[in-house]
């Protein structure tokens, strides 16, 4: 569910420069959750 909705997002503001923060977010999100 997160993952879709965050793939939505990113489609959604594919020119706003919002969603490379968004994406490295969540890229670190992804990681600290495989370290757990």
């Amino acid at each position: 569910m997160e993952k879709r909705y965050t793939i939505g997002v990113m489609i959604g503001n594919a020119n706003s420069p919002h969603t490379m923060n968004l994406m490295q977010g969540y890229k670190q999100l992804n990681i600290n959750y495989k370290i757990i």
